[in-house]
């Protein structure tokens, strides 16, 4: 079920393992940059290790994140080398992306061994998830 906006991210997440990637599925033309700092750093927390965004706007997205992901590791005291939260922005046809998000996403570094959940969000499209659940399990 997709999210009817990105800022409906919840607070707390359970999951099978420590860190997590995302596939976004979004309009990113769509969406103010103060929500989508607030979800970049909530999902920072909660153990984001690997971003991939896809839709109209991905690669404004995805630079937003980068900010957000940028400041929390000079805020540590000193610029944090490893591991690396990983970003990706994709304007190919959306069954790239999934297949990209399937088959060539790992976790940098120590987040190789605790990255093990992967996660799409579309962003109000539920045609979008619709698509790509098929498309996943075609894959």
């Amino acid at each position: 079920m997709p999210l009817k906006q990105l800022n409906l991210w919840p607070e707390h997440i359970v999951l099978p393992s420590r860190h997590f990637g995302v596939l976004l599925l979004c309009n990113g033309k769509l969406i103010p940059d103060s929500e989508v700092f607030t979800v970049a750093k909530a999902m920072t927390k909660q153990g984001l290790a690997y971003l991939c965004v896809w839709g109209p706007g991905c690669e404004r997205i995805h630079d937003l994140f980068d900010e957000v992901i940028v400041e929390a590791e000079f805020s540590e005291g000193s610029i944090k080398k490893d591991p690396v939260i990983m970003t990706t922005w994709h304007d190919e046809p959306l069954a790239d992306a999934v297949w990209y998000f399937l088959y060539s996403t790992v976790g940098a570094g120590d987040y190789a061994k605790t990255c093990q959940s992967w996660i799409v969000v579309p962003i109000e499209r539920a045609d979008w998830a619709e698509t790509a659940r098929r498309l996943a399990s075609e894959l």
